[in-house]
This record gives C-alpha cells, sequence and structure tokens, in this order.
C-alpha cells in the first residue's frame, strides 16, 4: 500500500485548502520564470530585505497562503509561487518528485533575480519540500518555518496502530485527483524517501509548528508526536505546539507564522555553528 490515498484523505478534511485571496492595497508583482522549457508563475510582494520564500501543501496554489504574504513583507520580500501544473504554472513532463520540485525552485528564484540567502516557510507537504531544498541548497537557506509538515514516519505508525481508521481515510482520498495533481501524486512515495534523505543531513535553524490535528481523531496524538521526535532528532530544531487551530495554521493563527519568520531572521537564529 502507498500512503498517497490517506494523504489525499487527510487533505479532504481540511476545507480551507485553497480560498480567493480578498482585495489588498498593494497588489503583488506577477513574475514569469522559464524553467527547463516551462514557465512558472510567481508572486512577489515586498521590495527590501531577505528573500522569505512560501512553499504550499500538497494540491494547492498559493492562493491557499490567504492573507499571510502581506503581513510578511515589513521583514522580507515574500515569494509565493505556483508549482508546474498548479494554477498559473504551466505543466512540465518530469517526474515531479521532491528534489526537481526543488531544482526548479532554486532556478525559478535564480530567474527572477530572487537573492540568497532564503528562508522557506513549507506547509504540509510543502513542508517536506523545502527540506528537501535546504539539504540541496544548505549556503543558500537562511533557516525553514514548517507548518504543520508531513513527516515520512507517521504514515507506517498510523497504519500500524490504527489500521482502521487509517484504512478509512486511505479510501476516501483514493479518488481520481484533479489533472495538476497526477504527476505529484505519481511520484509521492519517492518524494517521501527523498524527504528522509534530507532530513539525515539537515542541520537547521527551524521553527517547527505543529496543530493538535482533531480532524484526525485517533491519529491526531500520533500526527503531534511525530513531529516532537523529529524536533528532538533534528539539531537546531524548535517545536510549538499551537492549541485551537487546524491543519491550515497559517490562515487560524498567521500571527504564529509571522513571529517565527522573525525569529529565524534575527541574528541569534542565522548564526550558524563552528
Amino acid at each position: 500500500m502507498t500512503y498517497l490515498g490517506f494523504a489525499l484523505g487527510v487533505a479532504a478534511l481540511c476545507a480551507c485548502v485553497a480560498p480567493l485571496r480578498t482585495a489588498r492595497a498593494a497588489a503583488p508583482d506577477t513574475v514569469w520564470v522559464t524553467v527547463d522549457g516551462h514557465r512558472l508563475h510567481l508572486l512577489v510582494e515586498g521590495h527590501d530585505g531577505p528573500t522569505i520564500v512560501l512553499e504550499a501543501g500538497y494540491g494547492s496554489t498559493h492562493r491557499s497562503w490567504g492573507e499571510l504574504p502581506p503581513q510578511l513583507t515589513p521583514h522580507g520580500r515574500v515569494v509565493s509561487y505556483d508549482r508546474a501544473g498548479f494554477g498559473q504554472s504551466e505543466v512540465c513532463s518530469r517526474p515531479r518528485t521532491a528534489r526537481v520540485i526543488a531544482e526548479e525552485l532554486h532556478e525559478a528564484l535564480v530567474g527572477a533575480r530572487m537573492p540568497a540567502p532564503y528562508l522557506l516557510v513549507g506547509w504540509s507537504f510543502g513542508g517536506s519540500l523545502v527540506r528537501v531544498f535546504a539539504s540541496m541548497y544548505p549556503e543558500e537557506t537562511v533557516g525553514l518555518v514548517l507548518v504543520d509538515p508531513v513527516t515520512v514516519d507517521f504514515y507506517a505508525r498510523a497504519e500500524r496502530e490504527q489500521p482502521e481508521l487509517f484504512r478509512k481515510l486511505d479510501e476516501e482520498g483514493a479518488n481520481d485527483s484533479p489533472a495538476g495533481e497526477q504527476g505529484e501524486a505519481a511520484a509521492w512515495d519517492t518524494s517521501l524517501a527523498q524527504t528522509r534523505e534530507a532530513d539525515a543531513l539537515f542541520r537547521g535553524p527551524a521553527l517547527l509548528l505543529s496543530s493538535p490535528r482533531t480532524d484526525l481523531g485517533a491519529l491526531g496524538p500520533i500526527w503531534t508526536d511525530e513531529h516532537r521526535r523529529w524536533s528532538e532528532r533534528v539539531p537546531r530544531t524548535r517545536y510549538v505546539l499551537v492549541e485551537g487551530v487546524g491543519h491550515a495554521i497559517h490562515r487560524d493563527r498567521p500571527a504564529v507564522v509571522v513571529t517565527a519568520v522573525k525569529e529565524l531572521l534575527s541574528p541569534a537564529s542565522r548564526r550558524r555553528p563552528r
């Protein structure tokens, strides 16, 4: 059994995956970058300071960040985007593995003249993608904010400890996904394996924001416990349980994410150990 169906079932439980943004005083700048023959759609908000990159969750576009980007602009230049085959970005024929996605994001940032170092904010599956990015470009990554991220050991543990509930969610998520998700769906297991490899290399700093995941029932404690375990294994990582929120912490409590970004951009956090 693969765990993609379960992941889709979990995503279906979150009703706030891709709402439209409301009007803003200043519209973000739209940037198009060609990477490996296909165009990627980027939005840039703010013009000064460090580059803050937002990586959306599985099946989500830049819209899933809601009103978070303008709240981050006092602290840097904020880049959100649509991965290949999502939103306005063109489809790419390359396998949609985590490493390929990370390579394309890096090329897009360079092509858009978004300077390193990068602070990356990854939500759910996006948390896996930014960990892979950090392992591939450690000298260009200043830190990670992980917003209720996927942890690779959660799925096997959930199936082992709560097999009936796991099976039910896995079956609920087994429906055909939209065309833009097909590539990432096909590469799901490979991406998780690449995330595991990246986790062994990553040396922080990182701040992990964890939801209680009451929507997952008996699986919720496993979700948060795997977050704690991951944080304990990875140097220079801090775990924060955010009470009273759903999976989309950045929408329920955006101030928590803003505070995390500020913390990782502080001189103390950015100082690398000798």
